[in-house]
Order: structure tokens, then C-alpha cells, then sequence
């Protein structure tokens, strides 16, 4: 049994996560003295170890290959298994909450919040990005989750407002 009281994320998204094939348990924040993402063995509850970022909100890959980190001021993916930081990129502006990381069953797309006001679809190992998403009425995006096949995006905002991107037009232009 692993025991770990963690804070709830402001995004909504993960203080924890568990890899798909349950072997793995991330926490981003809020467990022990230094608020840094732990990984946990998901059989014996043993800390693994400690990664080298700051306290983050954190997701697996569907396929349980690669971890994201979303911290408040940048995002880091991570190998799952050997824990190697793999590629890191910037939040435009530092924030006071957490980002938010989202992956597609395959590929190498993520979906991040870019800012307080913008999600974005990039690479996930270069600087090249694909789109930015701005919603209609400008309103803080805390969270983005993307379907597995990466058909849909969407971001909530602090005001409980949902944002739904229907990603073929896009993926057209």
C-alpha cells in the first residue's frame, strides 16, 4: 500500500497517476518534505525514485511509455521504466497554479496550456508547435484532455467553463 496524502489540483488534473498497466504510481506534488514528482512501484509500494523537477501535475502516455510533468512554469516528458528526462519546454508566462499535459494514444503530440489563456498542440521532443487553441471569450484555461485518438481537445477554465475543439477541421488547415 503506498500511503500519500495528496493536495487536489487546481487543473483537475493529476496530484497522481497510476500507468496503464497499473506497475507505476507518479505523484506530482504534495507527498514528503521536498515537493518534487516521486514515482512508485504499483506491486509494493516502494518509492522508486524521486525526479528531478519541480512539484508537478503529472500523466502517462496511454501507451505507458512516456510520463508528462506540468509544472508552473514549464513541462518535461520523461521515459517510463528508466525515469530519463527526455525533453523539456516552457510555460510563454510562469503561473501560480500548475499546467496541464495531455497525450494521444500514439505519436508524439501533446497538448499543454501554453498560458493562463491558450492551450497549444505541439511536438512533444522539439519546439515545433502545431496550433494554438484561444477560446471565444478569453477565460483562464486550467486543464486539457485530448481523446486517445487525438479527435478531440478539450480545455475548462477556472469559471467551470468547458471548451470542445474538434480537431479534424484543424488538422486540415
Amino acid at each position: 500500500t503506498i500511503s500519500a496524502r495528496t493536495a487536489g489540483s487546481r487543473t483537475g488534473g493529476g496530484g497522481f497517476a497510476i500507468s496503464p498497466d497499473g506497475r507505476w504510481v507518479a505523484t506530482g506534488f504534495g507527498v514528503g518534505k521536498e515537493d518534487h514528482p516521486m514515482i512508485w512501484d504499483g506491486q509494493t509500494g516502494e518509492l522508486v525514485t524521486t525526479l528531478p523537477a519541480d512539484s508537478s501535475v503529472v500523466v502517462f502516455r496511454p501507451d505507458g511509455k512516456w510520463l508528462g510533468s506540468a509544472g508552473v512554469a514549464s513541462f518535461a516528458i520523461w521515459s517510463v521504466g528508466d525515469w530519463k528526462h527526455l525533453h523539456k519546454f516552457s510555460r510563454d508566462e510562469p503561473a501560480v497554479t500548475h499546467g496541464s499535459i495531455a497525450f494521444t494514444r500514439g505519436g508524439s503530440e501533446v497538448a499543454i496550456t501554453r498560458s493562463r489563456q491558450q492551450a497549444q498542440l505541439r511536438e512533444a521532443f522539439t519546439d515545433e508547435k502545431f496550433v494554438d487553441f484561444v477560446p471565444p471569450q478569453l477565460q483562464s484555461v486550467n486543464s486539457v484532455r485530448m481523446a486517445l485518438d487525438g479527435s478531440v481537445l478539450v480545455t475548462a477554465s477556472a469559471t467551470d467553463k468547458l471548451q470542445v475543439w474538434r480537431m479534424k477541421p484543424i488538422r486540415e488547415q
